[in-house]
């Protein structure tokens, strides 16, 4: 039994690193504006807000608009400000992202799909 608990325990603490591993290199995907790193979060499809402009798009789709996005708005910093989780289990990030002309409010929302946690919805949305 003790073997058991102590397995169980091992297994859930990789989950978890492994989630914050790649929350932590979906920060820096968007420090950086490397639309290439964030998309390998993305679901197959991601439901994207880039200012006014809203829909469901494709990995790819979303990666280039995300791409063009960030050619022209390019990062300066970003900063989490509040992270959570839901009782389905979905976690969310909501954070700050200054770029050369401006800063926006970015919305994450994150869900457990065959194990890994992958974005499901992303918002860039101007900030006042």
């Amino acid at each position: 039994m003790k073997k058991f608990l102590v397995a169980a325990f091992f297994l859930i603490s990789i989950s978890y690193l492994q989630a914050q591993d790649g929350m932590a290199e979906v920060s820096n995907a968007l420090k950086a504006g490397n639309a290439k790193t964030l998309a390998a979060y993305f679901h197959n499809n991601l439901d994207l807000t880039i200012q006014k402009t809203e829909g469901t798009y494709s990995k790819s789709q979303a990666e280039q608009m995300i791409q063009n996005f960030f050619s022209s708005h390019k990062p300066v910093s970003y900063k989490t400000n509040h992270n959570g989780s839901s009782s389905d289990g979905s976690k969310y990030v909501i954070g700050r992202l200054e770029t050369q002309n401006g800063s926006f409010r970015v919305y994450l929302l994150f869900k457990n799909i065959g194990g890994k946690e992958l974005i499901q919805t992303l918002r860039f949305e101007v900030s006042e």
